[in-house]
């Protein structure tokens, strides 16, 4: 099937213009009227030329309207080329460009230090021009970990066309907690938060722990890989102490002040006594604390 040139026809004498078309060879099809002395009419591209060549047809009041048919489209491409052409070179660009990678930044406390560490980026396909896939930044982030000990947390990304590798001096972390393989409970309680910065949190908020229970272990897995790292957190508890005074008065707030008197370092949250004995004039109390204990 070919396709067709839809003319605009302006007067009284469309027959004639018919009829001058069939002399010439040209075929006329899907005449139309859209208004009092308007009309509308195709004939196929190929006969194009011929029908603008003949003076007996182009004397009328024509005017060519659009290409129809399934091969319009292809016309369209091809007289607007330019533009499509240009449109296909910024995809294709846009998509080479937002894979390939143009810059490597180093951030962090541990950035003074990005030279020590591009050789590893650079084993793992992370380097100026190349594709790097997700599973690159992983195993780059693995390599890290395995090779240095001066970093408690990396991080390696790829936004647009620049790799981004966030190192964390060990000695940051310090001012936190000190580096250490894994964090335990002094006490019984239960967790009120954790802020994890470094290896694995062994229990969440809201859980039950003995004392002595590892709170958060040094690794860290990298899909499906363990790396050993520094376990470095912030953890607060919920506690419950308890104690036994001995006063010579039978007086509850008495006992609760010389037991907070004497443990001024503990973040109480709510304290109460009872009275368990009284013997020779002496009141033995027991005071509860529930306090809060921050694990560093």
């Amino acid at each position: 099937m070919g396709y067709f040139i839809e003319i605009r026809y302006f007067g009284n004498n469309l027959e004639c213009l018919i009829n001058s078309a069939k002399k010439a060879g040209i075929s006329v099809y899907k005449v139309r009227k859209i208004k009092d002395k308007e009309y509308l009419f195709r004939i196929k591209k190929r006969d194009e030329t011929i029908f603008f060549a003949n003076r007996a047809l182009v004397c009328y009041n024509i005017k060519i309207e659009k290409t129809v048919g399934i091969l319009s489209h292809f016309s369209a491409f091809f007289k607007n080329a330019g533009l499509v052409l240009g449109v296909i070179v910024f995809l294709t660009f846009s998509c080479f460009f937002s894979g390939v990678v143009l810059s490597i930044e180093f951030s962090g406390s541990g950035a003074v230090y990005g030279e020590k560490v591009l050789y590893l980026l650079e084993k793992n396909n992370l380097k100026k021009f190349s594709f790097p896939s997700e599973a690159d930044m992983k195993n780059a982030r693995k390599d890290i970990y395995e090779s240095f000990d001066d970093f408690s947390f990396v991080s390696v990304s790829k936004r647009g066309t620049k790799i981004t590798v966030n190192l964390v001096k060990a000695e940051e972390s310090k001012r936190v907690i000190i580096n250490k393989k894994s964090i335990t409970s002094p006490c019984d309680g239960e967790i009120e938060s954790i802020k994890l910065i470094g290896g694995t949190a062994l229990f969440s908020v809201g859980d039950k722990v003995k004392k002595g229970d590892a709170l958060v272990d040094g690794f860290k897995m990298i899909g499906e890989v363990r790396v050993e790292t520094n376990a470095v957190a912030v953890i607060t508890l919920i506690a419950f102490n308890e104690y036994v005074c001995d006063l010579s008065v039978d007086n509850k707030d008495s006992a609760l002040l010389l037991i907070t008197a004497e443990n001024p370092d503990l973040d109480v949250i709510e304290s109460f006594a009872e009275k368990i004995s009284e013997e020779n004039g002496i009141y033995k109390f027991k005071v509860s604390i529930k306090h809060r204990i921050e694990i560093r």
